[in-house]
């Protein structure tokens, strides 16, 4: 029996879009490109080394919001489920604890990636007071970028132990789980956000709602789930849970942020919401169904063609929306 991570966090941010990005630059490989809108830096694992401590950066196309990346035990999982996709570009530059250029990291597309890479770099990046400040200038033929940073490094403290059950939040989770376990569509309504229950009515009115159920539920730990750990702080709650999935080929996704019942509002939600809506909330599910619906109007993204007669192909990610918009 595998039994996988999942992490899970509670929260009240807005959304994960950033308004003044501390990261300005570009950065181009091959033939794929971006104008940076936005960055995060917070302590990690080096992709060449996973023993290794490191600073990680993250710079993407899309506007990012560092508090929300921040309620996440797992960080970089959480922008590899929730932010990154075929229009959102994603590169991990990798720092040492003192603030050292060590490599990056990123998938563009097929053909466009480097597992870990030190690349051809000028930094004049410092570590002072838990911020990063300098450039990095990447000469490399196929790897030009540019990038100025002045961020801070996400501190790693969610807050005060919950009991072993993770108290109000783990039991308002307890009971999501409780709910797709039992395929219960009328027990699992009055446990979604606003956001979630638009698409339920949607799967109601299309006399859908078992198949939206059931995605949801193959989405989800169903065989067994267990929480391990959990911290609150005053307006927010995280927890740790290892489950398993139905199909056990599946590791159970990145759960979205949600609400504890003693909180007022919702991640992702601009007004408050009822105790009803404490429980998770897999907005994951959503983005995938707007992406599907995206991908048959939207051109292929991260290439470039200058031959006359063709039309250019927009910029990776290029795009007026955030990196996880509603």
């Amino acid at each position: 029996m595998k039994i996988l991570p999942l992490i899970v966090v509670l929260t009240v941010s807005h959304a994960f879009a950033q308004t003044a990005p501390p990261v300005k630059g570009m950065f181009t490989s091959k033939d794929a490109n971006f104008e940076i809108g936005g960055g995060v830096a917070f302590n990690g694992k080096s992709s060449l080394d996973p023993d290794t401590p490191v600073i990680l950066v993250v710079i993407s196309n899309a506007r990012l919001n560092a508090d929300a990346i921040g309620d996440f035990v797992d960080r970089k999982r959480a922008i590899e489920k929730l932010v990154k996709d075929d229009q959102t570009g994603v590169v991990y530059l990798e720092f040492t604890r003192e603030g050292r250029w060590r490599g990056l990291s990123y998938y563009l597309a097929p053909g466009n990636g480097c597992g870990y890479c030190t690349s051809e770099v000028t930094s004049t990046v410092k570590l002072a007071n838990g911020r990063l400040t300098g450039t990095l200038k990447g000469t490399e033929k196929d790897r030009p970028f540019d990038v100025t940073l002045d961020i801070p490094v996400l501190t790693d403290d969610h807050g005060a132990a919950l009991p072993f059950d993770g108290g109000a939040p783990g039991k308002a989770y307890l009971a999501y789980h409780a709910a797709l376990v039992k395929q219960d569509a009328a027990a699992l309504k009055p446990t979604l956000s606003q956001a979630n229950l638009e698409v339920y009515d949607r799967a109601q009115k299309r006399d859908d709602l078992s198949g939206y159920v059931n995605y949801l539920a193959g989405k989800h730990p169903v065989k067994s789930v267990k929480i391990t750990k959990g911290w609150t702080g005053r307006d927010k709650a995280s927890l740790l849970i290892e489950g398993e999935s139905a199909d056990r080929a599946k590791a159970p996704p990145l759960q979205c942020p949600a609400r504890p019942p003693s909180f007022s509002s919702v991640t992702f939600q601009s007004a408050p919401t009822s105790a009803a809506s404490a429980l998770m909330q897999p907005l994951a599910a959503c983005r995938a169904q707007r992406r599907h619906r995206a991908s048959r109007r939207r051109p292929a993204v991260g290439s470039r063609s200058d031959r006359p007669g063709r039309r250019r192909a927009p910029p990776i990610g290029r795009r007026g929306s955030d990196a996880l918009d509603s």
